[in-house]
């Protein structure tokens, strides 16, 4: 089709995306990253039946029917070791992981799992590959990986630390910090010890309000013995 286009000729190159599920809608409106794939064996919750009894290492990204993504590896092509899933008994893994929607990312000897131990990165399968001396399990050179990671979203925007309102410096803002806790510590030391003084206060209160009231009612009832004695005696009365 460019056979007749020089050098310094424009044209104009248009490129759309689909699928053998008729999904173009979805294409244009809601994807927003993808990852190649092919034959896929699972779709919607129904087998998609591959029909070849070959077996063949592959890896699979797929979705339960539960909402679960599961990241499926099968090595293959190692007589004593694994020869492989026949693609014709993709329908039984299916059914045993209970997938919605099940693709083949890659396979043969690019079909392999890296995961992140103690002391790095390793690799937890054994490729199809053979190494120099003649063993399997040699790490194939890819262009591309799917990557599985958990953490804080770096792509999160920045949570307001409040730290435009607070320009000082880091040393400035410790000796603050340690200023601003000795002071919140000595306040509330303060304010413990203030109302323990308080309800000291109170009970101390209390106890007098209860004496002079008592101390009252001797008094009256000593004065009314006296008035009564006195009154008797200026009466003639015993």
């Amino acid at each position: 089709m460019l056979s007749d286009i020089k050098i310094g000729d424009e044209i104009q190159i248009s490129v759309s995306v689909r699928d053998g599920y008729k999904n173009d809608e979805v294409w244009q409106n809601d994807i927003v990253n993808a990852v190649g794939g092919h034959m896929v064996f699972a779709k919607d919750g129904k087998n998609v039946a591959l029909g070849d009894a070959t077996r063949y290492p592959t890896t699979i990204i797929a979705e339960t029917n539960s909402g679960k993504v599961l990241f499926i590896q099968n090595d293959g092509r190692q007589e004593g070791y694994s020869l492989g899933i026949r693609f014709s008994d993709y329908s039984q893994l299916t059914k045993a992981f209970d997938l919605k929607n099940a693709f083949i990312v890659d396979g043969g000897g690019s079909s392999s799992i890296v995961a992140l131990e103690e002391n790095g990165y390793a690799l937890v399968n054994r490729p199809s590959d053979k190494k120099a001396d003649g063993e399997y399990g040699e790490a194939r050179t890819v262009v591309n990986s799917v990557i599985l990671s958990y953490g804080p979203d770096r792509n999160a925007p920045e949570e307001d630390t409040g730290a435009d309102q607070a320009p000082e410096a880091d040393g400035n803002d410790a000796a603050n910090s340690g200023n601003v806790n000795g002071t919140a510590d000595g306040s509330a030391a303060d304010k413990t010890e203030s109302g323990n003084k308080t309800e000291n206060g109170n009970k101390s209160s209390s106890l007098l309000l209860i004496l002079l009231i008592g101390g009252s009612a001797v008094c009256l009832v000593i004065a009314v013995v006296i008035a009564v004695i006195v009154g008797n005696k200026k009466y003639g009365k015993s």
